[in-house]
Parts: C-alpha cells; structure tokens; sequence
C-alpha cells in the first residue's frame, strides 16, 4: 500500500494478511462430491513443502480448517497418509487437493492440486504452507 507523506512524498508499507480470508468458510464439498470433480478435471498441479511444523494428521486437519481449507477425508497408503480437502475462494473457484504427509513426521509433504481455473491453486497452497509449514 502507499499514502501520501508529510511534504508530499509517498510512504509505502507493507499490511500482513492471512491467506485464508480469500477463502470462503462453508464446509468441504462431500465426498463423492469430490470424487465425481476429481476425476473430471484434467491436469493438476504438484508441489512439495518443505518441513512441516505439524506431524499429526489430527493437528493438520484443524490447521487446515483454521484458513478455510477443509478435510474431506483421509486415507492410509503404505507409509503416507493422504488427506483430501477442498478450498473456494471467495469470487467462486473451487480447489480440490490431495495432501501426502508420513505419519508422525515433520520431514515435509507433497500436494496435488486440481481447479478448473488455471492459477488458482498458488493462493490455495500459500494458505497451506501458511497453516502447516514450519516459520
């Protein structure tokens, strides 16, 4: 942001925000709801995360729920367990992701977005790390 200063020069300054409030705060969409878009839009989007300040699947799912990103459910795969979630930000897209993490460890975890608006998934993914990632 910028304002004018004394003697009219220009002041900029920075105003820090969460990335949730771009997020609406109504619930996931359902499980087969989920499914049925998963499997409909094509392409994703893959990122990795760096160390985690969260390990248990419990304390990811309220820090998700604490930026409007909701659970809809998890899974156990071998080592990993992936948690399935969904995000709308507030002019309407709709994100789904899938977030693999190891059980009890804070080693970092890897996510696959899928939207069928292009550039969309950065604004899910900042709130993300913003909600599990170690400062």
């Amino acid at each position: 942001m910028k304002n004018l200063a004394p003697g009219g020069k220009i002041a900029y300054f920075f105003v820090p925000t969460s990335g949730g409030v771009l997020l609406k705060t109504g619930g996931p969409v359902s499980q087969s709801d989920f499914m049925n878009k998963w499997s409909q839009i094509e392409g994703e989007v893959k990122k990795d995360m760096p160390l985690l300040a969260l390990s248990e699947p419990s304390q990811i799912k309220q820090a998700l729920a604490g930026q409007n990103l909701f659970v809809v459910t998890q899974r156990e795969m071998s080592d990993k367990i992936v948690i399935f979630a969904s995000a709308q930000l507030v002019s309407g897209p709709i994100v789904l992701f899938a977030l693999r993490v190891a059980a009890g460890s804070t080693s970092g975890a890897s996510v696959r977005f899928k939207c069928k608006e292009k550039g969309v998934a950065a604004t899910v993914f900042a709130s993300l790390m913003e909600a599990i990632c170690a400062k």
